[in-house]
């Protein structure tokens, strides 16, 4: 069980004079650790809705430090209540040569029957409430038919509620009369394939803290369509729109149909911008 797995690390590491990493990792698991005399470095990969962690609670002596994916979420955990020191660390993920293959695009749409003359629109999570991907069904039915849209929503099921989200998507599609531009590959072992034999990204999520779905998709030289919550702001490039959270799915359908169905693929040979973290000073933290 995860209690076992912690408590044999905890007594491998018992009082060592270094923190520990932890990502993912609840309140109640790391408490193992600190028993044992172990300090934990843990990151907040999400905003405040997906937190797993209540930072409010962490004391210095046991956190000596913690990591925020973006400057909105430090905040949020400021806001919170958090008292212990906070720096941001952003992931600035790449892609490989796959994701602006012709071939890869090719033999992947012929694959999942997307015709050369569809707008292909990529949708990246597991189904759960966060994502919203019934959203993007809606968004998929506001589009005019010339477009001849497709939808793939890449992610499979966590659990019971993400079966759910499943049934709400798939019930959803039925009503919007677009199940037959639906297409649900569910978890896949690569996302630069797909990347390839997409025309755009789109990003409804309720909350993020920062995307790395958006963030590969930009790196694949694909325009990406998000709604501006939690740290997406902080994502910049010139191929990124971002939305009021408030949009109709009428207004993202707008905005996806000005774009092409593409016909050059290219994949950024170098990171968009530095890397960028902050680091604490004092009661605040200065961006580097």
């Amino acid at each position: 069980s995860p209690e076992q797995f912690i408590d044999r690390i905890a007594a491998r590491w018992r009082a060592s004079p270094t923190p520990v990493s932890v990502h993912l990792v609840p309140d109640a698991l790391m408490a193992r650790l600190w028993q044992a005399g172990i300090a934990t470095i843990p990151v907040l990969h999400n905003t405040r809705e997906g937190w797993r962690n209540a930072p409010a609670t962490w004391i210095p002596q046991n956190v000596p430090l913690a990591i925020a994916c973006a400057k909105a979420v430090l905040a949020e955990a400021q806001a919170a209540g958090c008292r212990v020191p906070l720096a941001v660390i952003r992931h600035r993920p790449q892609v490989g040569a796959a994701a602006a293959d012709p071939a890869v695009r090719q033999l992947l749409r012929a694959e999942w029957n997307l015709p050369d003359d569809a707008f292909v629109i990529g949708v990246v999570g597991a189904f759960k409430a966060q994502k919203d991907h019934a959203r993007a069904v809606d968004v998929l039915a506001a589009l005019p038919a010339h477009r001849h849209a497709r939808l793939v929503i890449i992610g499979g099921t966590l659990d019971a509620s993400g079966l759910q989200e499943l049934d709400r998507v798939a019930t959803r599609a039925a009503q919007r009369g677009v199940a037959g531009a639906l297409r649900l590959p569910g978890w896949v072992q690569a996302m630069d394939s797909w990347y390839a034999a997409f025309d755009a990204l789109l990003n409804v999520s309720r909350h993020e803290g920062l995307s790395i779905a958006t963030q590969e998709a930009l790196a694949a030289g694909l325009p990406v369509v998000a709604l501006d919550v939690g740290g997406q702001s902080e994502i910049v490039h010139p191929s990124l729109t971002l939305l009021p959270p408030d949009s109709t799915a009428a207004q993202i359908a707008a905005t996806l149909a000005e774009l092409p169905v593409r016909r050059k693929l290219q994949v950024e040979s170098a990171p968009r911008l530095p890397r960028a973290w902050s680091v604490p000073l004092g009661d605040s933290t200065k961006l580097l």
